[in-house]
């Protein structure tokens, strides 16, 4: 019984210490914790930044991000890959079509190290957002470049067209990784 009794008397002395932290200090923590996010999506892409010099577009994002910041948001989720592609250099997606208007030609920069970098500057966080499936809203598959890991997998079955659009199969990898010993149970 004295065991416990001491022990909750530990609790609440630490407790209680906690009320004498100064409040710059709390609320440095809270702020830590707390997200106050705000999405920028292809659809900004889409907007701003097909047929502008890079100086434009540069200027965009500075403009979207102070605007951001004094509105009170700490943190921006941006799309980094809507379509299997991706805003960045990468060596699995080509360039997003968003960017310059054709799927793998290269925009001029690093549109996520430009946005990371500003963002810092304004102390924003940044948080990444992909679409894990969708490689296309439109369902011509020529319109999907050549470095587009889902050009192959349209032939194999892993990504699929149809009138909605162009999207990867999850069950297709399901099949290709699990191998037939492992195959999910019928219904």
């Amino acid at each position: 019984m004295k065991k416990i009794f001491v022990f909750f008397l530990i609790i609440i002395l630490f407790l209680s210490s906690l009320a004498f932290v100064s409040g710059s200090k709390v609320r440095s923590i809270s702020e830590d914790l707390e997200i106050r996010g705000i999405y920028i999506s292809y659809l900004e892409y889409l907007t701003y930044f097909q047929g502008n010099s890079l100086s434009i577009n540069k200027s965009y994002i500075n403009k979207i991000l102070d605007n951001v910041s004094s509105l009170g948001f700490n943190t921006i989720f941006l799309h980094v890959s809507p379509f299997s592609d991706s805003i960045y250099k990468s060596n699995i997606f080509p360039y997003s079509y968003t960017l310059s208007g054709v799927e793998g030609k290269n925009p001029g920069m690093d549109y996520l190290d430009y946005f990371i970098r500003e963002a810092k500057k304004r102390k924003l966080k940044v948080h990444a957002w992909i679409n894990p499936y969708r490689i296309s809203l439109d369902s011509d598959t020529s319109k999907i470049s050549k470095t587009n890991p889902a050009y192959t997998m349209l032939a194999t079955g892993e990504a699929k067209a149809s009138s909605e659009g162009i999207y990867y199969n999850p069950a297709a990898g399901w099949k290709r990784t699990a191998g037939p010993e492992k195959a999910p149970p019928s219904s």
